[in-house]
């Protein structure tokens, strides 16, 4: 064990963590899970150190992630919380955009992540939204709801783009599904997890190529998917 991260959170759960090159250093960066009196997110150097906490970042936070803008020169977290999503400029050190919707019941944001469309050329934002089978497409930029795309399941817990035109859902029904972003049409479902699937990415493996690997929720598989 070359690192180990005593005491992130205070009584609290700590859901996701993501890793951050900035100013040609390396660092963690920590969620927070507290239903009463949440902490704010926390950045750690690779010693072990707490060098910062995102005080107006004080939220129940789901998901964590990184976006380096290199168009820009930007760097922004990403973070999937309780209700809305925020994306936090690094560099200013304040909040760059909330992208909030009104529900009538609390929403979770299990996933969420930033690319650029080829095919309009926006920077545009992907969330999944658990509870109620939703993903949401913002224009990253300028905080605009741009598409709603309804999942056949209540709960989805992650979400990765394969290019500008298909992206994996991870969902409560054990599935992993393929859905077409232009209209929300689901191509593929890949069947064989026991639990919800909770996390997995796209890799290359030296002996079939371009794979998924998946997890299940609790104490169910990892499984290797391969692609046609």
């Amino acid at each position: 064990c070359l690192l180990n991260l005593k005491a992130v959170n205070a009584n609290g759960l700590l859901n996701s963590s993501a890793f951050l090159n900035y100013d040609n250093n390396n660092y963690i960066i920590t969620s927070n899970r507290k239903w009463t009196n949440p902490e704010p997110i926390k950045i750690f150097d690779l010693k072990g150190n707490k060098i910062r906490e995102l005080s107006n970042l004080k939220v129940n936070s789901f998901f964590i992630d990184v976006y380096y803008d290199n168009k820009n020169s930007k760097i922004y977290i990403l973070s999937g919380n309780e209700g809305n999503s925020i994306s936090y400029d690094i560099k200013e050190k304040e909040i760059y955009q909330i992208y909030q919707e009104t529900f009538e019941n609390n929403i979770f944001h299990h996933s969420l992540t930033v690319y650029e469309d080829r095919n309009d050329k926006k920077t545009k934002l992907i969330e999944s939204l658990d509870g109620n089978g939703i993903i949401n497409i913002w224009d990253f930029h300028l905080n605009e709801l741009l598409k709603k795309i309804k999942c056949s399941n209540k709960s989805l817990r992650c979400i990765v783009l394969w290019n500008s035109d298909y992206l994996f859902v991870g969902c409560g029904d054990k599935t992993i599904k393929l859905i077409e972003i232009e209209n929300g049409r689901i191509i593929n479902s890949l069947i064989g997890h026991n639990k919800n699937v909770c996390s997995f990415k796209i890799i290359v493996h030296p002996k079939y190529g371009k794979c998924i690997i998946s997890q299940g929720h609790e104490n169910d598989q990892i499984k290797l998917w391969g692609f046609c």
